[in-house]
């Protein structure tokens, strides 16, 4: 066990240690502060890296990392057929695995108020599953609430006010649970 570690990295801070003392206080000051800066900058940093990388605007973002929780609030997702409009997004998470890059996700809520569906007027469209990714990914507990779907065409508007839960356990592939949601699989079946 290391018990003089902590005495010498005072005594750089302190300036107690003889020779390169002050660069080494310098240094070690720069990288607390640059660590404390970006732990602070986090949620922004997050935000703006999800938001460049998908169609997706967040109006705010809460990620603790030592807790292995992310809130996302005001959430939307966009795409030429799509709209899905989240209150809340919160993913409790192991943090060693998502850093693995085999994310194991304790649990899931997503709370969407509202899906608009939009027809474009050339003929049907339909929001397919999202692709399938390369990585392997696992959900324990994954709990849906849809508040209300809204078909639109370019005549005619209409609202489904379901609100209604449907939860999935054991989740291994997303595609499944995009087909469950949106209709085009009769039961959630969970693998």
């Amino acid at each position: 066990m290391l018990t003089w570690a902590p005495s010498v990295i005072m005594g750089l801070i302190v300036g107690e240690v003889a020779g390169k003392s002050k660069i080494m206080r310098r240094v070690i000051l720069l990288l607390a502060v640059a660590l404390a800066g970006l732990y602070s900058a986090r949620n922004v940093i997050v935000c703006h890296a999800v938001e460049a990388r998908w169609p997706v605007t967040i109006g705010r973002l809460n990620l603790q990392v030592f807790r292995g929780r992310l809130e996302a609030r005001q959430v939307q997702w966009r795409n030429a057929t799509m709209l899905v409009d989240a209150v809340a997004v919160t993913v409790d998470y192991r943090t060693p695995s998502v850093l693995r890059g085999a994310p194991h996700l304790r649990e899931m809520d997503v709370r969407i108020a509202e899906i608009t569906l939009t027809q474009p007027a050339a003929g049907p469209g339909g929001a397919g599953p999202p692709a399938p990714g390369r990585r392997s990914a696992r959900l324990d507990l994954l709990r849906v609430h849809v508040g209300t779907v809204v078909l639109q065409t370019p005549t005619t508007v209409k609202r489904f006010p379901l609100n209604q839960t449907i939860v999935f356990e054991n989740v291994t592939e997303l595609a499944d649970v995009w087909r469950a949601v949106s209709g085009q699989v009769g039961e959630p079946r969970t693998p």
